[in-house]
């Protein structure tokens, strides 16, 4: 019969599309163990629809790293099960059935559909040498022996509206600022590119929260092992407000010059032109200064940010039934 068999024309070449092949010619190990395991053949096509699905989500500019990053997942199973291949067919099947639930389960996360908006997962794999040997071995347990590894993933949404576009810019450039070998000098200007550090293993995870019109909204996670006592883990949520016309800054500009405006003098002119709207859009779209209870939203005001110590306003609470479009039909309202 013929089968659909993306994995072994990846382990076999360059090419990044699916072949068929005729079971009664297979040759390699890994072929003769698909074809006599039912539920391996099941597997692989499962495994193999969810890569093209991923595959097919991605711009062309990001094809190569797509293939490139399953080719490395292809290389990992032919190195686990190799002990298995030289024991027999029916291990062979079995270690590669072990190993498939969740490259299938993973590969289908790459391509995710949320508030309407789909979006796909881009990811890089970075090793840098430890170098000269420390005298501890066996100390500690590296990803790779030898390597400091950085393990990092981001979405970015396949549409190409101006607004997605910046999305797409700005959630790559704050993945890649909470990389330890992306940190910037003592400046604070950002690397100009992704990098590992040696004897350090970091991994960077992001997840999708909400998605509206107006409002998207991402975790992102940095665990950092340094083989010391325990790994340190951060984390950072990362709003983005996608139009121009925002709301929740339009909102607080409002409510200050209510607060603070007298004789015809507008708060904003303590500032420099255009400063005043910048530092007001980097308080709104912070987490760390949002209040949420059974009101609604509230924002407070540091004394100094938008007026002097004395002028502080008191914090503006924005009720939930103004913010519908930025919430989450599951989200459920504190009490």
């Amino acid at each position: 019969m013929l089968k659909i068999l993306l994995v072994l024309l990846l382990l076999a070449g360059g090419v990044g599309h699916a072949a068929s092949f005729d079971c009664t010619k297979a040759k390699s190990p890994q072929e003769k163990a698909i074809c006599a395991s039912p539920e391996l053949s099941a597997a692989d096509d499962q495994l193999a629809a969810a890569y093209k699905a991923w595959l097919a989500a991605v711009p062309p500019e990001v094809v190569a790293e797509v293939r490139e990053e399953q080719r490395g997942w292809l290389r990992s199973l032919a190195a686990n099960c190799k002990s298995a291949a030289v024991e027999s067919t029916t291990a062979l099947a079995a270690c590669m059935l072990d190993v498939y639930p969740a490259r299938i389960k993973e590969l289908r996360a790459k391509v995710v559909t949320v508030g309407g908006v789909k979006f796909y997962w881009r990811s890089i794999t970075l090793k840098e040498s430890d170098g000269p040997d420390t005298g501890q071995p066996g100390t500690f347990t590296e990803v790779n022996p030898g390597f400091g590894t950085l393990e990092a993933e981001w979405p970015q949404a396949t549409s190409s509206t101006p607004e997605w576009r910046a999305w797409n810019a700005a959630i790559e450039a704050v993945t890649q600022e909470m990389t330890s070998g992306s940190s910037g000098d003592s400046s604070g200007k950002r690397a100009a590119k992704w990098s590992a550090t040696g004897f350090v293993d970091q991994e960077v995870t992001t997840s999708i929260g909400v998605v509206t019109p107006e409002l998207v909204t991402v975790a992102i996670q940095d665990m950092v092992d340094g083989h010391g006592a325990h790994p340190n883990t951060n984390s950072v949520q990362f709003n983005w407000l996608l139009k121009e016309d925002q709301f929740l800054q339009k909102r607080c500009d409002k409510y200050l010059h209510e607060q603070l405006d007298t004789d015809g003098k507008s708060y904003v002119s303590v500032a420099q032109s255009g400063e005043m709207a910048k530092t007001l859009l980097g308080i709104v779209v912070k987490p760390e200064n949002w209040l949420l209870d059974g009101k609604g939203l509230t924002i407070p005001f540091q004394p100094y940010a938008v007026a002097c110590y004395a002028c502080t306003p008191e914090p503006l609470t924005i009720p939930w039934s103004d913010l519908q479009g930025y919430l989450q039909a599951s989200f459920v309202r504190p009490r």
